[in-house]
């Protein structure tokens, strides 16, 4: 619990209590996220005490200009940080009613992805740059993985063997195994020899299976 009672409590101060909570509670990037909204809503509503923060403020924060400068999914997610926040004063007792009473999010539309056909696909192999991107290109195009669950693959994780990889997928917090196609298959076996044969001529070394893939 804060050292100050609610009275003399700052808006930094609940600020920092609540992004201490939130550190064991969210990913870092999720944290980094809100914390840089939260950064915006203290520069610019100033830190005043907590007990004097008014409705007037949200509304002046969120529908000065803001609305129409961000995308809506942008300024839904703007919105939630804010929410989660003065959720967290009101169930301390920082807060005595919820000011986000006369927030709404903004409709999003569905926009239309692009999206590369089979062909195009395959023909991004051809111009990867070098081996490890064409073999990143092929994991990616056959498992669907984000790249930055891409970029945590361990060479112990690829049985190939059994025709699985072992992955974390970082968005539902779930390991998974994924099934290694033929295409893959034969992408990676032949990454896998380049990247054995460039350790052997640099450092002698054979592949370790906590290295990253």
């Amino acid at each position: 619990l804060s050292a100050l009672s609610p009275v003399r409590m700052m808006l930094s101060d609940a600020l920092d209590e609540y992004l201490t909570v939130r550190k064991r509670q969210v990913k870092a990037r999720t944290l980094g996220n809100e914390t840089q909204t939260l950064k915006v809503f203290l520069a610019e509503i100033g830190n005043i005490q907590l007990k004097n923060l008014t409705a007037n403020h949200i509304v002046n924060f969120f529908y000065s200009g803001r609305d129409e400068n961000l995308q809506p999914s942008s300024f839904n997610v703007m919105l939630q940080h804010v929410r989660l926040f003065l959720a967290f004063c009101q169930r301390r007792k920082y807060l005595k009613r919820d000011l986000m009473e006369d927030i709404r999010a903004r409709k999003e539309i569905k926009r239309e992805r692009m999206r590369l056909s089979p062909s195009q696909l395959l023909g991004l192999l051809e111009v990867a740059a070098c081996e490890r991107d064409r073999g990143f290109l092929a994991v990616a195009m056959n498992t669907g993985l984000r790249a930055g669950d891409i970029c945590e693959l361990r060479i112990g994780d690829v049985n190939l063997d059994a025709g699985k990889i072992r992955c974390q997928v970082s968005k539902s917090d779930v390991e998974d195994l994924k099934p290694i196609s033929a295409d893959l298959d034969k992408e990676l076996r032949r990454w896998l020899l380049h990247y054995e044969a460039t350790e052997k001529d640099t450092y002698r070394q054979k592949l370790q299976p906590d290295w990253y893939l």
